[in-house]
């Protein structure tokens, strides 16, 4: 790929012309640096159980003279050869930030960086997708049509069908321990790790 102070050639396959550029080969005002949108709105984490989602394409500016990259509002820099590993990069630089601030280790430039990255994130499905399940107790009310366990705390919930599967090996009427993870509107996504309590438990509940 060819890009120069005059012209913009065609863009790395993951990029895209930004608005107001144009398409693949664009006369440009002497000076300017050529910018791109960047493509995918979601960056994969561990794996891809956990999704990093932006909340608007990120702007990539290349600089032809020193072949590079700058990932507008993220301050993160890259080798225009690189721009392949840029999904990697930014989730990277997102969890650098992240694990920083969890420990209070931000410095002032960090604090500002995270500001900037975090208007161009969903933080909120983000936290719900990282949170680790949690281990609660409950008693199956009904099984049907519907899925209904009463927790300890006394609420009830009814349970959807892709995880109350994991149910269908217990009685209606009887306890149970598990590690349950609810997700961002507050509803079970997942119930693990299932034990049977004891009767003795059941006729406290």
């Amino acid at each position: 790929m060819i890009y120069t102070d005059h012209s913009v050639e065609k863009p790395p396959a993951l990029l895209s012309p930004a608005p107001g550029i144009g398409r693949e080969s664009v006369q440009l005002p002497l000076g300017e640096k050529p910018k791109y949108v960047f493509r995918h709105r979601r960056i994969s984490l561990e794996g891809g159980r956990i999704l990093l989602r932006l909340r608007r394409s990120p702007i990539v500016e290349v600089e032809p003279a020193i072949a590079l990259c700058r990932i507008i509002n993220w301050e993160l820099t890259i080798p225009i050869l690189e721009i392949d590993q840029i999904s990697r990069l930014m989730g990277r630089l997102f969890l650098e930030l992240f694990s920083k601030s969890q420990l209070q280790q931000l410095t002032e430039l960090e604090k500002a960086q995270w500001i900037k990255i975090l208007d161009d994130v969903d933080f909120a499905a983000f936290s719900a997708d990282f949170a680790a399940p949690r281990y609660v107790e409950g008693k199956i009310q009904t099984k049907n049509p519907r899925v209904l366990v009463e927790w300890h705390d006394g609420e009830e919930e009814y349970i959807p069908p892709t995880a109350s599967v994991a149910l269908d090996i217990l009685n209606e009427g009887e306890s149970f321990g598990a590690f349950v993870k609810w997700g961002r509107d507050n509803k079970v996504e997942t119930i693990e790790r299932i034990i049977i309590l004891p009767e003795e438990w059941q006729e406290q509940v």
